[in-house]
């Protein structure tokens, strides 16, 4: 079985941490930013890609469709059918897999095979907030082996500050303040393939 022992946090600060992701362009497109069959060694085989992304993925992307017709009617961004839906009971089955959706597509552009440093800009605010990317990347560590359950663990951008957050199931941060900068995948679909149910192997 593919088990590395991997550092995740500094391996998702790649160049797609400064690529501009247009979600409400791209959320209903089952297009794969960089080519799946490669995987994103160490932390993801290419197998598990492939499993995460059509049967995982697939799922929440096909139950999101009812809400298609929504946001290409109304002209509405994905964000906003999102924000819309959240306190309405009678879709909340639509708005917890458009939010995966979202999610997900979000975290399929945190990730790629190619690594590169983050931007000046981003290592500064990194080293100024956490102290040193160790630090950062042991907290980042920390915050995903804390989460009860399946999640997701954010950084964050507010108000000219970064700083790590974390949604449960299937909420997102779009309901929240700040804006996500990187996002990392902590349900168990995510890393069962390549590391059995030890979410500490992983870190």
């Amino acid at each position: 079985m593919f088990r590395p022992r991997i550092s995740p946090s500094l391996s998702l600060l790649t160049s797609a941490i400064n690529r501009r992701w247009t979600s409400s362009q791209t959320i209903f497109k089952r297009d794969f930013p960089f080519d799946i069959k490669f995987g994103v060694p160490p932390i993801h085989s290419p197998e598990a890609l492939q499993v995460h992304f059509r049967l995982f993925y697939g799922d929440y992307y096909k139950k999101a469709k009812t809400f298609i017709d929504v946001y290409e009617n109304n002209h509405l961004s994905i964000e906003d059918v999102i924000r819309r839906t959240a306190l309405e009971k009678e879709n909340q089955a639509g708005h917890l897999a458009l939010s995966e959706v979202w999610n997900h597509n979000f975290f399929w552009n945190s990730i790629s095979p190619n690594r590169t440093p983050p931007s000046d800009d981003l290592a500064t605010s990194i080293r100024h907030t956490f102290g040193s990317f160790k630090r950062f990347s042991y907290l980042l560590k920390s915050h995903c082996l804390g989460l009860f359950g399946g999640g997701w663990v954010w950084l964050m951008y507010k108000d000219g500050e970064i700083y790590i957050s974390h949604t449960s199931h299937t909420s997102t941060p779009l309901l929240k303040e700040g804006k996500p900068i990187l996002a990392l995948d902590v349900y168990e679909h995510a890393y069962l393939h390549d590391f059995a149910e030890d979410r500490e192997v992983m870190n």
